[in-house]
């Protein structure tokens, strides 16, 4: 047997071999949105199992730019606030581009979803100024997300932790 023609037919099968898994592409979807022809596309980069089910990390393009893990975006307080005294309450809090109406410590989607006001930073002020947590929940599934602000002055809340109906929960850190 010749060492030198065992080697070459190996090198060529190792080639061969890394083309291939080159060749396989990672699943992708994208779709046209009519009537403006804008591209939306979606790509999972990893998935990982985990008590509460499959955590993905995932990519969409979405209005012109990447975005990561789109169902981790912040909730956002918006609407016109309603400002009594020294209190601001918000009557609208954006989650995943769905609009909850409520009174600045509790809002509800559908009469299924609701957001509660967990917990509180420390202090005098009106509650609604001090609302550090957030709790979204599905009433039909158990589902459940935390959201968190780190101070008073920001607006959004950061996905911490999320859940199933039997308090299985990936949390996440910042």
């Amino acid at each position: 047997m010749n060492i030198s023609n065992s080697t070459s037919r190996f090198s060529t099968f190792i080639t061969s071999l890394l083309l291939s898994a080159m060749l396989l592409a990672i699943p992708a979807h994208a779709a046209i949105s009519l009537p403006n022809g804008t591209i939306n596309e979606y790509v999972e980069d990893m998935r990982v199992k985990s008590l509460a089910g499959d955590v993905a990390i995932d990519r969409q393009y979405f209005e012109g730019r990447w975005v990561v893990n789109q169902s981790w975006k912040a909730a956002v307080y918006s609407g016109i606030p309603q400002i009594t005294g020294s209190c601001t309450a918000y009557p609208t809090i954006k989650i995943r581009e769905r609009e909850y109406n409520g009174d600045g410590t509790a809002w509800t989607l559908e009469n299924r979803y609701t957001v509660r006001a967990k917990d509180y930073f420390i202090g005098t002020d009106c509650q609604a100024n001090r609302i550090q947590t957030l709790r979204w929940q599905d009433r039909s599934t158990g589902q459940w997300m935390e959201f968190q602000r780190a101070d008073i002055t920001q607006l959004q809340y950061q996905l911490v932790r999320y859940g199933d109906r039997n308090n299985n929960a990936v949390s996440l850190d910042y």
